[in-house]
């Protein structure tokens, strides 16, 4: 469907536990859609949220919430707290690339002492009440590339977090979408 006018994404620069700054662009819902899910979109390695941002804005006209972090070492997520050197995506050791699916530590999801790039964008969103409009305990990430492999890592992470007494503290993915995943051997 064409998407009738472009979206003004709102910025939000995040921080990571081990303190990349991490650029995120939110959308919320076209203003005559009902709001139907939250959506963390994940580009490919050596892209941003500039290379998935016409999928944005049709899941934005189609009335959902999306959140788009450029991934550490892509587009303005480049820096990093204690380090005088720009973060690049060639660069990034296996230690690097993991914490961007990492989110982990402690019994409390929220106390969690290790946050990788998605789960700092969840913790943002929850914070957020779900992000305003949009349709709260409806959570979808769709990854595109190595992006659906590391959107495929968090989910299962998320699914990971054990139960507390007053309910469950991770589960609110309630869809995953890869979009050409890579595949390894």
């Amino acid at each position: 469907a064409p998407v009738r006018e472009a979206a003004e994404a709102q910025r939000i620069d995040l921080e990571t536990s081990d303190g990349v700054s991490l650029a995120t662009w939110y959308y919320e819902p076209a203003e005559d859609a009902e709001p139907l899910a939250t959506v963390i979109l994940v580009h490919d390695f050596e892209g941003s949220h500039k290379t998935v941002e016409p999928l944005a804005m049709a899941l934005r006209e189609a009335g959902c919430a999306v959140a788009v972090p450029d991934l550490r070492g892509h587009g303005a997520s480049t820096k990093q707290a204690g380090r005088d050197t720009k973060l690049e995506f060639r660069q990034l050791r296996k230690p690097e690339l993991e914490m961007i699916a990492a989110g982990a530590g402690g019994r409390l999801r929220e106390q969690s002492a290790v946050r990788g790039d998605l789960e700092t964008v969840h913790a943002s969103l929850a914070a957020r009440g779900a992000t305003g409009r949009s349709a709260e305990g409806r959570l979808v990430v769709v990854g595109c590339g190595a992006g659906a492999t590391l959107a495929a890592l968090w989910t299962a992470a998320d699914w990971a977090w054990p139960p507390l007494a007053s309910g469950p503290q991770g589960r609110p993915v309630r869809a995953r979408v890869l979009v050409r995943p890579v595949r390894t051997a």
